[in-house]
């Protein structure tokens, strides 16, 4: 089938003409007589199969035989600012010829060419979903008129924490329109997503993630970590190699990786979320003309890129996820030509490529002729030898059953294996940072604590400590929250001094991972802590988590011991309030999902709980903040239904949420100094002692009892929408 099979307008068939199109893809072929129909779309379709072209040539045809009335008819709402650029460069391409106008708008960058382009009119609006609220709200933007709604890469804005935008978005819009649903996986929340979104569609499905693959010359080469720069560096003397997308793991390693490839005098661009948009465009326009031969990527930032006839990619880092692998080399191979994917695999990463080879259903053939072929490398080709079979078992830690001595004896190896440690420069300093699109979060080895977080335009959102007022900024509380009577608890015959919160937050935590999202520490029980704080063996581990806008940070607690382990546990992140200069205190409040009257429960001036409750608000969706709140100290409240807390800006509806749902105690409180300068939202598993209660640590109501060899966890998921 060609293009001029599917009834396009001469225009658009022209505009195709000059690109190279003649023939459509799968995705196409089925989708764009459905669009020009009028019919909702559902479409199951990874990056890279032409879904672009399937909807934005039919939008396009449409928007050109309509009545053209002024106003935004089309809105294209997508994840990245990557893919929002590259889908209007797909529009420059096909509406050439029809006078059909667009407009691209993303976060990042200064509003003022945007607005100036929605000024000057448009048709069709390509936009990422902060930047179209924030325009909106400013009544820049208006979609009364709206006919068609296109949702790129839904399970991306799932990923990406944009659900509550994009449902923020449907409400703004028409509920007569036509719909067009895209998404590479559906998982249920998208279905139901979906469902609510779509009426009667037509659904497509094509390229399945295991076979986008099959058209690609894959390679890889076993090569140990210290090599591959030297590995990458001769594969680059091949001049074939005239535009190649080398993906790397973490931002850092893409810095370090032009800076090595630009000293040998091979032009080369990193591009990742620390870059400046217009860095990150630069770098990106480079490359599609050839003036930048190497670009080199992390995941994130690659997402939605789109190349004309790239011959190459490499990935000089596998990915922990198989599914990445997919994407990263779907991106050479693409509309009929040949593409060449080459990977590096190190002896670490053997599970990585195994899992890989898994998902793609075959054997990536190795390249054995190369100057730095590695024992372990050959090892690997072969795939039988007893020591790959001994370092698998060693791995799986936690593999059999509690019953049986393998499990215990295993568990107890990996403790006893010296762990690595990522030493990046804000490690050294005793801190790690990650980042992604969104956020930049810091955490300190001491206690495990955040210590800063900014927004994508660098605002501070975190409490900054002043030790005039309150001189922390998100502790965790373990093995205890709130206060002792007098101070202390008894255990195993001998009392012991306790301050308010446990102990966890005082201690040097260990760093045991700091590269791409996450960031992890421990902290043990070992012989002074059980000396001198707390006499049971405990391991805490604390995981903090970046996806998209939210901070998702767990704690895990594990009874590596031979009794048993009782613990309280809970968390007391302090946001900045206001957010900015132009607010004041009373132009925030705390808000429910849902009407709520919690029951507060009483504390004595003294901190601990005096038994007594009553009700200070009833049937209330938001709490006003004002200075005088907090004067008599915190509010902790009791059996509530709500699933998340915010603080919310009342005139913008910028707000920070935390999910609460499935604890069952939570505090807000600041400090009583005036004007509020910060709020704390405080999701507990544990209560303060109480006067009466007895100091005997056995009869303390506790989070969680762990049996030895038992594990528990909790997490605290924030999000901010700033």
């Amino acid at each position: 089938m060609t293009f001029k099979e599917l009834d396009l307008i001469e225009p658009i068939l022209k505009a195709l003409q000059q690109t190279g199109y003649t023939t459509p893809t799968p995705i196409q072929e089925q989708a764009i007589p459905v669009l020009l129909k009028g019919k909702d779309l559902l479409g199951c379709a990874q990056t890279g199969t032409g879904k672009t072209a399937a909807f934005a040539i039919p939008l396009i045809q449409r928007l050109y035989q309509s009545d053209h009335k002024k106003g935004i008819k089309a809105l294209i709402l997508t994840p990245t600012r990557e893919l929002a650029i590259q889908i209007g460069e797909n529009f420059d391409q096909y509406a050439g010829y029809t006078g059909v106008k667009h407009a691209v708008i993303f976060g990042g960058v200064p509003q003022k060419a945007q607005v100036d382009a929605l000024k000057r009119g448009v048709q069709v609006l390509i936009a990422t979903p902060g930047r179209l609220l924030d325009l909106q709200s400013q009544g820049c933007i208006s979609l009364k008129g709206l006919e068609y709604f296109v949702l790129d890469e839904a399970d991306r804005m799932l990923d990406m924490g944009f659900i509550h935008d994009i449902k923020k978005v449907l409400k703004l819009i028409p509920a007569r329109r036509q719909t067009l649903f895209f998404s590479a996986t559906m998982p249920s929340e998208i279905e139901k997503l979906a469902d609510s979104m779509l009426t009667n569609p037509e659904k497509i499905e094509v390229t399945p993630v295991s076979s986008t693959v099959d058209t690609i010359r894959q390679s890889v080469y076993f090569v140990e970590k210290k090599e591959k720069k030297d590995l990458l560096l001769h594969l680059l003397k091949n001049p074939e190699i005239e535009s190649v997308l080398i993906f790397t793991r973490t931002k850092h390693g893409a810095d370090k990786l032009a800076r090595i490839l630009n000293k040998s005098e091979i032009g080369a661009e990193a591009i990742h979320g620390n870059k400046s948009q217009n860095a990150r465009q630069r770098a990106l326009t480079n490359f599609k003309d050839h003036t930048t031969r190497v670009l080199i990527a992390t995941d994130i930032a690659a997402r939605g890129i789109d190349v004309n006839q790239l011959s190459h990619v490499i990935n000089y880092e596998l990915p922990n996820i198989s599914e990445t692998y997919v994407h990263r080399i779907g991106r050479t191979g693409r509309a009929g030509h040949d593409g060449i994917a080459i990977s590096f695999c190190e002896s670490e990463e053997l599970p990585y490529l195994k899992d890989i080879q898994k998902l793609i259903g075959l054997q990536i053939p190795v390249v054995k002729d190369h100057p730095w072929v590695t024992v372990e490398g050959e090892k690997a080709q072969a795939g039988k030898t007893e020591e790959l079979k001994e370092k698998a078992k060693a791995n799986k830690v936690y593999r059999g059953s509690k019953s049986n001595g393998d499990y215990w004896r295993r568990k107890k190896q990996a403790q006893s294996r010296p762990r690595k440690i990522r030493r990046t420069k804000e490690i050294l300093k005793m801190q790690a940072t990650i980042h992604n699109e969104f956020l930049t979060l810091t955490v300190d080895t001491h206690g495990a604590e955040a210590v800063s977080l900014k927004n994508a335009a660098g605002e501070e959102m975190l409490w900054q400590a002043d030790p005039a007022i309150w001189k922390r900024h998100a502790p965790i509380l373990f093995p205890w929250t709130g206060k002792l009577v007098d101070g202390t608890f008894a255990a195993k015959g001998k009392t012991w001094k306790g301050g308010q919160h446990g102990f966890a937050r005082d201690l040097e935590h260990t760093l045991l991972r700091a590269e791409g999202d996450t960031i992890q520490l421990e902290l043990r029980a070992d012989d002074a802590i059980k000396a001198e704080r707390f006499p049971y063996d405990f391991v805490l581990t604390s995981t903090f988590r970046l996806e998209g806008k939210t901070v998702h940070h767990t704690l895990q607690v594990t009874n590596p011991g031979t009794e048993e382990l009782r613990f309280g546990i809970g968390f007391h992140p302090a946001f900045n309030v206001p957010f900015d200069a132009k607010h004041t205190t009373t132009d925030y409040e705390f808000r429910f999902d849902r009407p709520e009257s919690p029951v507060i429960l009483d504390a004595s001036p003294n901190g601990l709980l005096s038994g007594k409750s009553y009700y200070q608000w009833k049937n209330q969706q938001a709490i006003q903040l004002t200075d005088d709140l907090f004067a008599n100290d915190s509010f902790c409240m009791a059996g509530l239904r709500t699933g998340t807390i915010g603080i919310c800006e009342k005139d913008t509806g910028r707000n920070i949420t935390c999910r609460v749902e499935g604890y069952p105690y939570s505090l807000i409180w600041s400090a009583p100094a005036k004007p509020v300068r910060f709020v704390c939202i405080e999701p507990w598993h544990s209560l303060p002692a109480a006067a009466t209660d007895p100091q005997d640590w056995e009869q303390r109501a506790a989070a969680a009892c762990l049996a030895p060899g038992e594990s528990w966890q909790t997490t605290l998921s924030t999000t901010f929408e700033r």
